[in-house]
C-alpha cells in the first residue's frame, strides 16, 4: 500500500495538518486539511503548553477523517524562529576532476562547530564555482579545475521543539519522516526558479511574528524573524479601545488602507455578543496605522540588512495571513520602496490562505537532505556572483 504523504505545520497561533488523498487524487484534489488554533510558542520561543499533544493529535485526526486514512508518520515543519541558518563559503584544491568525495569533503569542512541546542536537519549547497568563475548550482562531478569554490546553508532545529514535537507524536505511534525548514520550503514553492536564481526574498506575516528570508538557487541564504505581526495590530486596538479582542479582530478585518475618510465617519462592528459597535473611523486608522508603520519600519530594516544579498530590482514575496487587511500589500510596497509582489495561487485553490505554508510544505515534502537541481546556470557570471557573495 503507497505510504501517505502528510505533513504537521506548527505556527505560532495554528496547527495544521494536511495530508494527500491517496492514488491519483493527489495531483488534483485538495488534500485532507485541519486547523487546529493553540499557543504553543511566544515571543519566538517554546512556551511548554500543556495541551501541545492533544491539539497535534486533534489536527492529525481531523486531516485522516477527510481521506478515509490514518498516518504512521509525517514530516514535519519548523518555523522559523526554531531554525537556525548559517551560510558557509569555502575552497578545496582539486586534482584532475571533482569527485564525489570533494563534495562531501566541503560539506563536512565547512559545517558549523558547536551549535548548542540544536539538530541538523538540511544541507543545501547555494553554488559551486571553478577556475573560470563559471557557477553551478548542481553537483559538478567530473568537472575539471584546479579550485573548486562553494557556498553552503546548513539548516538546524531548535532541540526542545524538535524533541517535543516527536515525543507527541510517538504517544500515537507515529514517526517523523523528516523535518523541514518552514522558510525554505516557502521559499522553494512561492518564488518562481529563475527570480530564485537571481536571488529574491520573501516577507512572511503570521500572526505573532514576520520572517524575512533570502532565497538564492535551491536554497536560502539568510533568515530572521522579528515580534510582530498580525496579533500586534489586534492588541493596539484592545488597548486603546478598551475593547475585547474578538471585536478588535473584527475591526481590523474591515480596515482598508489607503482610503479617505470622511469627517465624523464612522465604522461599524459585531461584539462578542453579537451586537452592532459603532466607532470613530479616524481613531481606528491612526491605531491601526501607527503599528503597520511600525512593521514596515522593521520589515524594511530588515531587507536593508541582507542588500548585499539582493540586487535593487529583486523580487520580495509577501506572504501570510497574519494582516489581512485589504490594500496592506500596496501600503507596504510604498513603505519599504522595494519591488513587492503576491507570489501566485497555490495549486489547492480550494483552500483558504491561512493553509499556505502548510501547502509550501506539503509541495516539498518529496525534496530530499542534500538535494541538488541538475541544472547549471550560465557562465563567465563573476559580477553576478561577486554582487551578493564575498568569495575570497
Amino acid at each position: 500500500m503507497a505510504k501517505l504523504n502528510a505533513v504537521l505545520e506548527i505556527g505560532t497561533s495554528k496547527i495544521v495538518c494536511l495530508i494527500e488523498r491517496p492514488g491519483g487524487e493527489a495531483l488534483t484534489s485538495v488534500p485532507g486539511a485541519s486547523l487546529v488554533r493553540y499557543d504553543g510558542i511566544k515571543n519566538g520561543k517554546w512556551s511548554g503548553y500543556s495541551a501541545f499533544a492533544e491539539d497535534l493529535m486533534t489536527a492529525i485526526s481531523g486531516a485522516e477523517s477527510q481521506v478515509g486514512k490514518t498516518i504512521k508518520s509525517c514530516s514535519v515543519g519548523v518555523p522559523g524562529c526554531f531554525c537556525q541558518i548559517v551560510f558557509r563559503e569555502g575552497k578545496k584544491k582539486i586534482k584532475g576532476l571533482v569527485k564525489e568525495e570533494d563534495i562531501d569533503w566541503l560539506v563536512n569542512r565547512l559545517k558549523p562547530k558547536n551549535v548548542e541546542n540544536a539538530d541538523l536537519i538540511d544541507v543545501r549547497p547555494a553554488y559551486f564555482m571553478d577556475d573560470r568563475d563559471n557557477v553551478y548550482l548542481n553537483e559538478p562531478i567530473n568537472l575539471k579545475t584546479t579550485t573548486l569554490r562553494c557556498g553552503m546553508t546548513y539548516f538546524y532545529g531548535h532541540k526542545p521543539f524538535l524533541d517535543s514535537v516527536e515525543r507527541a507524536l510517538l504517544s500515537r505511534k507515529i514517526s517523523v519522516d523528516k523535518f523541514i525548514c518552514e522558510p525554505l520550503a516557502q521559499a522553494l514553492h512561492y518564488i518562481p526558479q529563475q527570480e530564485r536564481d537571481m536571488t529574491s526574498a520573501i516577507v512572511d506575516i503570521g500572526y505573532y511574528s514576520t520572517g524575512i528570508t533570502i532565497a538564492y538557487g535551491d536554497t536560502i541564504l539568510a533568515h530572521s524573524s522579528i515580534d510582530l505581526g498580525g496579533s500586534t495590530v489586534t492588541n493596539r486596538l484592545v488597548s486603546r479601545l478598551d475593547i475585547r479582542e474578538n471585536l478588535a479582530e473584527n475591526l481590523k478585518r474591515r480596515h482598508i488602507f489607503g482610503i479617505d475618510l470622511q469627517p465624523g465617519e464612522k465604522v461599524y462592528a459585531k461584539d462578542e455578543a453579537g451586537r452592532v459597535v459603532q466607532f470613530d473611523a479616524a481613531s481606528i486608522k491612526n491605531s491601526i496605522d501607527e503599528i503597520a508603520d511600525i512593521v514596515c519600519t522593521e520589515v524594511r530594516r530588515e531587507l536593508y540588512r541582507y542588500r548585499n544579498y539582493l540586487r535593487k530590482d529583486a523580487k520580495i514575496y509577501l506572504i501570510g495571513a497574519g494582516i489581512s487587511m485589504q490594500g496592506f500589500d500596496a501600503y507596504l510596497k510604498r513603505q519599504i520602496h522595494a519591488n513587492l509582489t503576491l507570489p501566485p495561487r497555490n495549486k489547492y485553490r480550494g483552500l483558504p490562505a491561512i493553509y499556505n505554508s502548510g501547502v509550501a510544505l506539503l509541495d516539498n515534502n518529496s525534496a530530499t537532505v542534500y538535494h541538488l537541481r541538475g541544472n547549471e546556470i550560465g557562465s563567465k557570471i563573476r559580477d553576478k556572483v561577486n554582487r551578493f557573495l564575498n568569495m575570497k
